[in-house]
């Protein structure tokens, strides 16, 4: 699970979380299952529908393709009943920027079941992504320079096969340093493992 799904709703109640989301240089959007935009951080309010991530009357418009992949995120959490953990991601591509957008569904107070699911939504710039030092990642998780090499090109690309072609590597040589990055992290997709790295990533004021 990445930090901010961790926070859980119940502390929203107090602005804590808002507190917290507004220091992180990403943008940040807090949304439920309509989806209607209920929060977005600093660095969210200094980008807008051109830059792919829009309001039309609070509910959050990423385009139509996005928004259907969107839609069908939230369906199957929805369906799972699913509470924190896990993350998922979308490619939302607009004019020279393309994103990444991480979809983490937020813990629900315990022992509550009635209240509506709630998402955060990390949008992470695909061609810089942030990664922690090297030296943290195989101290914490023993991880090798080439899976930190392979992991952090595979973010920028879109594909195995890409990113394959860009290292110079064959793709089935892509796949086993990444299941092996899998296994050390403890995740089970590229989208867990790029919310990991994210939120062990340095935080500071929005760029």
């Amino acid at each position: 699970m990445s930090w901010p799904a961790a926070i859980g709703w119940d502390a929203w109640a107090g602005g804590d979380a808002a507190a917290v989301l507004d220091c992180h240089r990403d943008p940040l959007l807090v949304i439920d299952e309509e989806p209607t935009l209920l929060y977005k951080n600093r660095a969210a309010q200094a980008i807008g529908g051109r830059d792919g991530l829009a309001e039309c009357g609070r509910k959050l418009r990423l385009g139509p393709k996005a928004d259907a992949e969107l839609r069908r995120i939230v369906a199957a959490y929805r369906r799972a009943n699913v509470s924190g953990g896990g993350c998922r991601g979308l490619r939302l591509a607009q004019r020279d920027r393309e994103w990444l957008l991480l979809v983490c569904p937020l813990e629900r107070p315990p022992g509550v079941q009635s209240i509506a699911h709630r998402f955060l939504l990390h949008a992470v710039a695909r061609t810089a992504p942030r990664t922690p030092p090297h030296e943290a990642l195989h101290d914490v998780f023993g991880l090798t320079p080439r899976e930190i090499s392979v992991a952090t090109e595979l973010f920028r690309s879109a594909t195995v096969r890409l990113a394959a072609q860009r290292l110079k590597l064959a793709p089935e040589t892509v796949r086993s340093h990444l299941k092996r990055t899998f296994r050390k992290c403890n995740v089970h997709s590229q989208a867990e493992l790029f919310a990991l790295f994210q939120s062990l990533s340095e935080f500071g004021p929005p760029r």
